[in-house]
């Protein structure tokens, strides 16, 4: 069954409603706003026997951003798999502020900090509007997230929020914007998903392999980026796993945005052929 045939159909089994995807990919551009384009793909894979996704991808107006939207429809998918690509709060792999002594170090470290906090509030801002745009439209059930390891919804998604405000606050970011009160300028710092689902919009399933997090974390730290990516296929792949065993045709994923699932999906869909999955990413497009 391919994915226009289950989007006439209509059928609801988990996190969205499969008739935004109608609007996605039917309604929601018009000639004036939107570009469309429709072709194979081929990631530099020219083995003609791989499977190949048709590619589409369009601009779509949602509640104040533009989001960028890629379609990778496979033959005979029964699930979709919605990426939202995230810039997320890294300073807890910065040193602590505290403890620095050089002053110079600890200017250059509170600065990399507060840009990555800057960056990941918007990011986040954006995808909390992505959120908000398919709450309204369609009820989620839950949100598959990057970092997380045991599902948490309501009361535990507050207690990480605002574990994690705290922390940055602590660390001594920002501190003219707390001193003024400005909490609006970044609140969606710690995340959009978990601001939802503090106010139990929906849950929060888990993504990460305990074990690989504490060693991708740890090559962060001692080695930079470049230890990191050792670690984002196996991650990748096991963040697929987890959503294969939760209910529901479509699904939603929060995952850092140097993470690329087409090669995950496409592997995924030749070794599980009765279990294809689609891939459709979304990304906001400011105009600054």
């Amino acid at each position: 069954m391919d994915l226009n045939s289950i989007l006439k159909r209509g059928a609801i089994a988990g996190t969205i409603a499969l008739s935004i995807l109608t609007d996605f990919s039917l309604t929601g551009c018009s000639s004036n706003r939107a570009s469309s384009l429709e072709s194979t793909v081929n990631h530099g894979i020219e083995q003609k026997d791989r499977l190949e996704p048709k590619y589409k991808n369009f601009l779509f107006p949602m509640d104040g951003i533009v989001v960028l939207t890629e379609l990778y429809e496979y033959p005979n998918a029964k699930r979709i798999l919605i990426n939202i690509p995230q810039v997320h709060d890294s300073s807890y792999v910065l040193v602590d502020l505290g403890e620095l002594n050089n002053g110079e170090i600890k200017d250059y470290l509170k600065l990399v900090g507060e840009e990555n906090l800057r960056e990941a509030n918007e990011s986040q801002r954006d995808i909390y509007q992505i959120l908000g745009y398919l709450e309204k439209k369609n009820n989620l059930e839950y949100v598959l997230l990057e970092g997380v390891i045991k599902k948490r919804e309501g009361g535990e998604s507050l207690a990480f929020y605002l574990s994690s405000m705290s922390r940055i606050l602590e660390k001594g970011y920002f501190v003219e914007v707390a001193e003024e009160k400005k909490y609006e300028d970044f609140r969606y710092i710690p995340g959009a998903a978990d601001l939802f689902a503090m106010t139990g919009s929906f849950r929060i399933e888990a993504t990460e392999n305990e074990d690989l997090l504490r060693e991708t974390v740890d090559s962060l730290i001692n080695e930079g980026l470049s230890g990191v990516k050792k670690y984002n296929e196996p991650r990748e792949n096991y963040a697929i796993e987890r959503a294969s065993k939760l209910d529901g045709n479509t699904q939603v994923l929060i995952f850092g945005e140097g993470h690329d699932f087409r090669n995950n999906i496409r592997e995924w869909n030749e070794t599980h052929p009765e279990e294809r999955y689609s891939l459709m990413v979304l990304r906001a497009v400011r105009g600054d």
